[in-house]
């Protein structure tokens, strides 16, 4: 019998798609300093604590050039606040169509303003993962174009990307 209280509780990891940037510009940079993140190429006055409105509020300034700034907000409060340790992380490789390097966050948000990359966590690669693998509405999932965000998986997917990353 199918019973949703024990899926929910089964499924607490979240899994997430970090993408290495443009062309994947920081694909070895990911795998060989164990980090998922991005760069913003400037400098804020970020502050962890703040929530969504007030995280806006601060950095609107910093990006009000940009035609979308909501989308660099949002990308920051989602590492910052949403990912989680023990979360799983799904990195699309460039070198290798249509395989994602698998791994578990193992750290907290960092913010390093001078740093490759301006907001990363720290992870543990564990694997690599076909997508063939995966059914088709994980696979549409997987297509957003944004740099950061959780992926909606059906169970079976859901499974073998856990298999994939080993004991979490």
């Amino acid at each position: 019998m199918h019973d949703e209280a024990t899926e929910k509780t089964s499924r607490k990891a979240k899994i997430w798609v970090c993408r290495s940037g443009v062309n994947g510009i920081f694909e070895e940079f990911f795998l060989s300093n164990s980090v998922a993140g991005f760069a913003i190429g400037k400098t804020i006055n970020y502050k962890p604590d703040d929530d969504y409105k007030a995280l806006y509020r601060n950095l609107l300034p910093y990006f009000d050039e940009e035609k979308k700034p909501s989308l660099t907000i949002s990308r920051i409060f989602t590492i910052a606040n949403k990912v989680s340790v023990g979360d799983i992380v799904l990195m699309p490789r460039h070198n290798a169509k249509k395989q994602y390097s698998v791994g578990i966050i193992t750290g907290s948000c960092v913010y390093e303003p001078s740093g490759v990359l301006s907001f990363y966590r720290k992870v543990s690669w564990r694997n690599t993962i076909d997508k063939a693998s995966l059914d088709k509405p994980t696979c549409n999932s997987l297509g957003s174009l944004l740099t950061l965000f959780e992926v909606h998986c059906s169970n079976s997917s859901y499974d073998l990307i856990v298999k994939s990353v080993g004991n979490i």
